[in-house]
């Protein structure tokens, strides 16, 4: 008897960029040994074929439906801006949709004025310009089969906003991936991952200005708008693996800026054995408290050096900290989240797997 088939579509998936792909990607790669895995995206006409994944890039919401109609999926896996018209075509051939939520997308128009907003969702004018976007994520949110959360934060804001509850089941991180053997000699950097305004590169940038005499290091994604040049103390590397990455970080910092629903960064972190700073917002304390040091005047580069500099100035806290850090990552059980999608899959499709 064929595998069924499970159809993953959203905006974004390939090339992998963020966080979400990847764990996207890792689900689909644990799912193939009982399900055939198809994926419809944006991007270039062309089909890819990813291990024993076949992806689809798309352009237009037709072809998204052409694509569905030619893969005849028994159930639609789906998440981000491209959801509601997804379940829309799903739900029109009379099929089982899953909504995974794993960020704001759904909900604010503007999410970095999330923690402070007093939720008057219609005396706001970005949600006023997109207010019909907002409907059909609403009606959405009511319309599919089941809706998973992959923070105990983003599930809060689902039911504060659409009274939607569901269950949590956390990022689909493969550790064994990103855990190397570091190099105490080359782990000498003060690292952060993404060079992004909402991710707090402008906070990483002034702590590296105000601490001339340390080496820091980013890595991944720089947005267009984040200016290094002048910062001799700061060591840009682009893309790279989480591997390289974690060999040469000797404190990882998480200066997020916007209520990150809580980022993989901080788990393959602690797992590496390395301390990890975290802002006090989103969804970073539900991953970091116990395990880490969360900062809560975040905003402060003042705040985040007084830590940094107790981590370097005392080997024995520094080890106290990556030890904790380490041992918190027990809570993390990767085959655990990956059941849990399967029993849910099961559930839906009304078919075991």
């Amino acid at each position: 008897m064929p595998f069924p088939k499970v159809l993953f579509i959203a905006h974004n998936f390939y090339p992998l960029k963020g966080g979400a792909e990847y764990a996207i990607k890792t689900l689909l790669e644990e799912l193939s040994s009982c399900c055939q895995c198809f994926v419809v995206a944006g991007g270039e006409n062309k089909k890819l074929q990813i291990g024993k994944i076949t992806c689809f890039l798309v352009k237009t919401i037709r072809q998204i439906e052409e694509c569905v109609e030619r893969i005849k999926p028994q159930l639609v896996l789906t998440h981000g801006p491209l959801a509601p018209f997804a379940t829309t075509i799903a739900k029109n051939m009379g099929l089982p949709v899953i909504l995974y939520v794993v960020d704001h997308c759904y909900f604010c128009p503007t999410p970095i004025l999330m923690s402070s907003c007093d939720k008057n969702c219609n005396a706001c004018s970005s949600y006023k310009k997109n207010k019909d976007m907002f409907h059909k994520m609403r009606e959405m949110f009511s319309r599919v089969d089941k809706v998973v959360y992959d923070s105990k934060f983003i599930r809060k804001i689902g039911v504060e906003f659409y009274g939607i509850d569901g269950p949590v089941i956390y990022p689909f991180i493969r550790l064994k991936d990103s855990i190397v053997k570091r190099n105490p000699a080359k782990a000498r950097y003060i690292s952060m991952l993404k060079l992004m305004a909402h991710k707090g590169a402008q906070i990483f940038i002034e702590i590296a200005k105000k601490m001339p005499d340390k080496q820091f290091l980013a890595a991944g994604r720089k947005g267009a708008e984040i200016h290094i040049d002048s910062v001799t103390n700061l060591k840009y590397i682009g893309d790279v693996s989480p591997k390289r990455f974690f060999s040469e970080t000797h404190i990882l910092l998480v200066p997020s800026v916007w209520p990150d629903p809580g980022p993989r960064i901080v788990v393959e972190g602690l797992a590496n054995k390395i301390p990890v700073l975290g802002s006090n917002v989103g969804g970073i304390p539900e991953v970091l408290a116990g395990g880490g040091i969360l900062i809560n005047d975040y905003q402060n580069p003042y705040a985040w050096i007084k830590k940094i500099r107790m981590l370097l100035e005392n080997k024995r806290v520094y080890r106290e900290i990556a030890a904790k850090g380490f041992a918190h990552t027990k809570w993390y059980n990767f085959s655990k989240e990956v059941d849990s999608m399967k029993k849910i899959i099961q559930s839906v499709m009304g078919k075991p797997l």
